[in-house]
């Protein structure tokens, strides 16, 4: 991103979520809460797609993703953006979000001394 550029979220019910991470998925905990905001799945639903996503388990991704363009189709989301919310959330790729302290750790180990 660009100094100045502005953040475009897939759905403003988003920003919230995203904000801390410049509009990109980066922790499984986003995506709990991307199902749970978008889909109005409950957390231990968000949990078991957290789940499903870190197991690569694609038949249950396959039935995951059913239940979350439902549940955006009745919160008024039209399947087509929920389709691009659940792709660009991480949900839709084989491998798995981190959590905050796994991600952190790399660039701990990246700075060495001058």
């Amino acid at each position: 991103m660009l100094r100045g550029e502005s953040i475009t979220y897939p759905h403003p019910a988003l920003e919230e979520v995203l904000k801390s991470t410049y509009g990109v998925t980066i922790y499984q905990e986003q995506v709990m809460k991307i199902a749970n905001v978008i889909a109005g799945m409950n957390m231990a639903e968000a949990d078991n797609l957290r789940r499903a996503m870190s197991k690569k388990m694609a038949e249950k991704m396959a039935k995951m993703k059913d239940v979350f363009i439902r549940g955006a189709g009745e919160k008024g989301i039209s399947k087509r953006k929920a389709l691009a919310i659940w792709d660009s959330s991480g949900s839709s790729r084989s491998t798995a979000s981190t959590n905050p302290t796994r991600s952190a750790m790399p660039s701990l180990h990246t700075e060495r001394p001058i």
